[in-house]
């Protein structure tokens, strides 16, 4: 996906996209110009992140 689908589609910002990207968080590859992010790449990355739990500890 482009960085533009990926940042949509996980509402996050370009630039956040492009840190993640630079600090190896988020894997990405070029095809010529273009920077893509492959699904299992943005699968691995959300997987990555902290779980939330509930309010009241439960």
């Amino acid at each position: 996906m482009t960085i533009n689908e990926f940042r949509e589609c996980m509402s996050i910002s370009r630039t956040r996209t492009y840190e993640l990207i630079r600090s190896g968080e988020l894997a990405a590859v070029k095809a010529g110009r273009r920077t893509l992010i492959r699904a299992d790449a943005a699968q691995a990355w959300l997987d990555a992140l902290p779980s939330v739990r509930p309010a009241g500890g439960r």
